[in-house]
């Protein structure tokens, strides 16, 4: 096999249980905060669920294997968990919270596999020669990227993203309505943002700066 073919299949394999751990529980925690809220449309789908099954789409999925084998990061996205506004208590409000839900849980990821990361680094010294060392390594490492990289897209303030919904509940009533329109357009946007090249020099610094950070905290511990 070619050495660069293999390479790039290789971060597809590293990339991926991070990835799929990433928009799964982003899109549970919308339809768990939702539910939270008085909205049960996700329960009721069967939506808050971890199995991959119920969550995977088709075009997030080709997405990763495109960004993971040929972009310095790797992106997808599940299917949309479907929230009723209607039946949340307070809509606006609401809304922001589900919205807000999916990030964090992806910052929370991010700790989590920094903590998986350092640890593997301290306990297991002198194995840094095996295959097993460097794959979970490089997994638990990449883990950290990825959900950062989920969490700072996420919020990008482009409708339909989770950052517009942020926006349009600090705008006024009329303004956020206009605003919101915007939705039709988002997927071209991001296609644009992904095509010209200011998707990385937007999102990769303040991932850096994140994991950069992440590292400080634990020098100071």
């Amino acid at each position: 096999m070619d050495f660069e073919l293999a390479a790039k299949l290789n971060r597809v394999l590293i990339s991926a249980v991070p990835l799929l751990l990433g928009i799964i529980c982003h899109e549970v925690a919308h339809g768990y905060v939702a539910y939270r809220c008085g909205d049960p449309t996700a329960k009721v789908m069967g939506r808050l669920t971890l199995n991959p099954k119920v969550h995977i789409d088709p075009m997030g999925t080709l997405m990763f294997v495109v960004t993971a084998m040929f972009f310095p990061f790797a992106l997808g996205w599940a299917k949309p968990v479907p929230v009723d506004t209607r039946r949340l208590r307070n809509p606006r409000r609401d809304m922001a919270l589900v919205a807000a839900a999916g990030p964090a849980t992806n910052f929370i990821l991010a700790i989590l596999f920094m903590v998986g990361f350092l640890l593997t680094a301290t306990l297991f010294r002198g194995y840094e020669g095996s295959t097993v060392y460097t794959f979970f390594y490089s997994m638990l490492q990449t883990g950290v990227f990825i959900n950062l990289v989920l969490a700072f897209f996420n919020l990008l303030p482009i409708p339909p993203m989770d950052g517009s919904r942020l926006v349009s509940m600090a705008l006024p009533f009329e303004a956020a309505r206009a605003y919101n329109q915007l939705e039709r357009y988002g997927m071209l946007i991001i296609l644009v943002f992904l095509a010209t090249g200011l998707f990385g020099k937007i999102i990769l610094p303040l991932v850096y700066a994140a994991y950069g950070g992440m590292l400080w905290v634990y020098l100071q511990i």
